[in-house]
């Protein structure tokens, strides 16, 4: 198993909340190369807590969508992946072959809008009340059969600091 970042995971700097604006949209990107292979992670973007927000301890969830090229040119059998978090990796979506043909979806798994990463008893697997950071994590459950190394995951993640 290998772990990857995404763009915004490399650059090391979360999306921020400026002050006046309701929300934040982020957009990640990793292109699959090399390609991914099973129980490969891809860490797609870090979401930080803030415990001087005077609204609450992190971010809500308002939405998220994965949009992929075509990762797997491969006969019948299909790249399979999940995305979510440390604590589950099928948080927003459970084991989809969207990169078969690539394309574009919403989560497949429910209570995503409003979910709180850093809320109830989730939040004490943190080591540290401010700033301590949540990541959104792509996984490779079954590899392509045949890869196509140049095609690009992209996730547009949508959240508020007030909840």
């Amino acid at each position: 198993m290998t772990t990857y970042n995404s763009n915004k995971c490399l650059a090391g700097v979360q999306p921020r909340l400026l002050p006046s604006a309701g929300g934040v949209n982020a957009l990640s990107l990793y292109t699959q190369n090399p390609a991914l292979a099973t129980n490969d992670l891809v860490n797609m973007l870090n979401l930080v807590s803030d415990s001087s927000n005077p609204n609450g301890q992190g971010p809500t969830m308002q939405g998220i969508t994965l949009d992929t090229d075509q990762l797997d040119s491969g006969g019948s059998a299909a790249i399979v992946l999940s995305l979510g978090d440390t604590a589950l990796s099928t948080r927003y979506f459970s084991s989809i072959s969207l990169g078969k043909t690539g394309g574009y979806a919403i989560p497949t798994t429910p209570a995503v809008l409003g979910y709180q990463p850093f809320g109830g008893s989730y939040f004490a697997t943190y080591t540290t009340v401010s700033l301590a950071t949540y990541t959104i994590i792509l996984k490779c459950n079954t590899a392509a059969q045949t890869a196509v190394t140049t095609a690009q995951i992209r996730l547009a993640t949508e959240y508020t600091y007030d909840p």
